[in-house]
C-alpha cells in the first residue's frame, strides 16, 4: 500500500499547483493512473485529508470527501498511531536539527508526524511526498519518496 501526503492529493485529485509546481499535476495524475492499473491500494491518512479539505467550503468538502472515499483508503489517527507519532516528535536530535535549519513549525511538524505514524501503523510501503520536513521527521522509519515520473505510453499506429 502507498501513502499520499497532502500535496500529492492536491496535485493528483484537485489538480491544483503553484505556478512553479504546475508540472506536478500531470505527473501526479499519471502516477495515480499507474497505481490504479497495477491495482495498488493507496491510503490518505486522516490528518492529510484534514489538511486537504480545510480550504474547501462546506458543499465542496462533502464532494471532495466522497471522491476521496471512493478512490482511496482513509485510515484514522488511532491510539497505535498516537504512540508512533509521539516517538517521532520525541526524537530531540531530529527536532533540534529542524529548528536549527528553520524547518520547524510546531503545528505542521505535528501533522507530519501524524501522517507518518498512520502510514507506519497501517504498513504502507512508502509515503509519496515532496516535503523535506516530512522526510527528515520520518528518520528512515518508512521510505519517503517524491512522485515518480511515469512515462506516458504512446499509442502505436498498427491498427
Amino acid at each position: 500500500m502507498i501513502c499520499f501526503d497532502t500535496m500529492t492529493i492536491i496535485w493528483g485529485v484537485q489538480g491544483v499547483a503553484k505556478e512553479t509546481q504546475s508540472h506536478m499535476v500531470p505527473r501526479t495524475k499519471r502516477y495515480i493512473e499507474y497505481l490504479a492499473e497495477k491495482n495498488e491500494k493507496v491510503m490518505i491518512p486522516a490528518p492529510a485529508l484534514t489538511e486537504y479539505l480545510v480550504y474547501f467550503d462546506r458543499e465542496e468538502r462533502k464532494d471532495q470527501r466522497q471522491i476521496i472515499e471512493r478512490n482511496f483508503i482513509v485510515p484514522s489517527f488511532d491510539i497505535a498511531a498516537v504512540e508512533v507519532a509521539a516517538a517521532l516528535l520525541g526524537n530531540t536530535k531530529v527536532i533540534q536539527e529542524m529548528r536549527r535549519k528553520g524547518q520547524y513549525d510546531k503545528i505542521r511538524v505535528s501533522i507530519d508526524a501524524q501522517i507518518i505514524a498512520v502510514a507506519i501503523v497501517n504498513q504502507a510501503e512508502k509515503i509519496i511526498s515532496h516535503d523535506p520536513r516530512l522526510t527528515k521527521l520520518a528518520n528512515e522509519r518508512i521510505v519517503v519518496q517524491e512522485v515518480p515520473v511515469i512515462q506516458e505510453q504512446l499509442k502505436m499506429g498498427f491498427d
